[in-house]
């Protein structure tokens, strides 16, 4: 694991955890109750998820909840596909799912897996996507 620099912009490294802590909810979110896990003020955390709302990583609900934003869904694609991992994957996974094998590929991070392709025997392989 890198170190961190010396002089390190802690705004954009929380920016970051607020946007993952949304992203890792599964669904919509509230702002008391993401603070109290992030150990943020409700205060804080609001002007994080303000500003993530105006860049369009987040979408901020009629009901004030807060869930992931095109922006957020933009990004992940253009990370895929800069990074050569889509090409390679849609070359290498939908064959191996056709020879009966469970076939997953999954990206490890900060100690979690994130899977982006899970195939099972029998499953529908435009079903394994996500």
């Amino acid at each position: 694991m890198q170190q961190l620099p010396k002089q390190p912009n802690r705004s954009v490294l929380e920016g970051i955890e607020v946007l993952l802590a949304v992203s890792r909810s599964g669904g919509a979110v509230r702002v008391r109750e993401l603070a109290r896990e992030l150990g943020m003020t409700p205060t804080r955390l609001q002007r994080y998820l303000a500003t993530l709302a105006y860049g369009g990583l987040l979408r901020r609900r009629e009901d004030r909840k807060y869930e992931a934003g095109p922006g957020m869904h933009a990004l992940s694609a253009i990370s895929l596909t800069a990074s050569g991992l889509a090409g390679r994957a849609l070359r290498l996974l939908p064959p191996l799912s056709e020879s009966g094998c469970i076939v997953a590929l999954g990206v490890v991070w900060r100690q979690s897996v994130s899977y982006l392709y899970f195939h099972v025997p029998g499953m529908a392989v435009m079903h394994s996507l996500g």
